[in-house]
This record gives C-alpha cells, structure tokens and sequence, in this order.
C-alpha cells in the first residue's frame, strides 16, 4: 500500500491536486501508524525507502500535519520525520519560519525542544532568515498586547501577591 501511495503521488501531474494531497495523507497515517510497530518493520523499511522518491515540493501541502507530530517519540518515525523536514528547511525555509517560530512557544516540551533542534538546524544555512522570524514573531506577540491588558495583569499580580502571599514588598 505504502509503494501504491509513492507511484501515485509521483505520477500525480499537479502537486496541489486533491488526490495527491489525499495520497501524501494517507502515506503519512501509515507512516504514523506502523512506522513504530516492531512486527510491521518491512513496512517503516519500505517508508524509509520511498519517501525519498516523493519531491520536496508535494510535501509543502502537508507542512502543518508534519509540524503536528514533530514532538513524536517513536524513533523509527523520528528518523523519518524529522530529515524530511530538515530537507524541507534547506529548499524552502521561508515556509517552515513562522510555524516553527510559532512551536518554540509551545508549552508542550517535546515539541518545543523538537523545534529547537529544527530551528537550529535552519541556521546553520538561512540564519538571517531565522533571526528575522524570530524578531518579527516576538514584535507581534509585543504589539498584540494592549497596555490596558500588561496594566489589569500587573495589578492582578501585586493583588495576587499582597492579599494571597502577603509579600507587601514582592508587591511593590
């Protein structure tokens, strides 16, 4: 099935058809699925194999279902997942940027740390890049706080702090 999935995305004349797109999903659910099973290894073998013969550029369609499972453990799929987007990163940085950008904010810590390793990976050829996202992502964070917003949390911090802890001087 997993080689069915690579001749039809291969054969597919336009990369952003919905058949193709349809295929690359169904590629990546068996690659999610039995890409860790020890009795299925012929299969995460075979999707190792493959996904090579898939063009970076198809894979720009399922970007955001990539970046979904970037904190996975399993490492069979780690070894898989995670070059895949390293490759997508060397041709096409601009497109992972903002949602890594996005996922190093992530309270979750096993995929903040996965997008650290991925961020840096993409500075070692577009630090520029890196640098600008990174400034231009912290900045709309920055502007999209109101001051009335930082003023009712402050106060609701000292409040928090005087009246909850009693630290008159943490309050000031």
């Amino acid at each position: 099935a997993v080689q069915g999935f690579v001749q039809a995305i291969c054969l597919g004349t336009k990369r952003w058809s919905a058949s193709v797109q349809q295929d690359l999903l169904n590629f990546l659910t068996c690659l999610f699925r039995y890409g860790d099973m020890s009795e299925m290894s012929e299969v995460a073998e075979i999707i190792k194999a493959e996904i090579g013969a898939v063009t970076l550029e198809a894979w720009l369609g399922v970007l955001p279902q990539l970046l979904a499972r970037i904190h996975i453990k399993s490492p069979p799929v780690r070894s898989v997942l995670h070059p895949l987007l390293i490759s997508l990163g060397e041709n096409h940085p601009q497109a992972l940027m903002y949602p890594l950008s996005v996922l190093l904010k992530s309270p979750v810590q096993e995929r903040m740390e996965a997008a650290i390793s991925l961020m840096n990976s993409l500075k070692q050829h577009s630090s520029a890049l890196v640098e600008e996202a990174l400034m231009v992502s912290s900045e709309l964070i920055r502007v999209a706080i109101l001051w009335l917003e930082q003023w009712h949390e402050g106060l609701e911090d000292a409040s928090r702090l005087y009246y909850g802890e009693g630290n008159v001087s943490a309050m000031l």
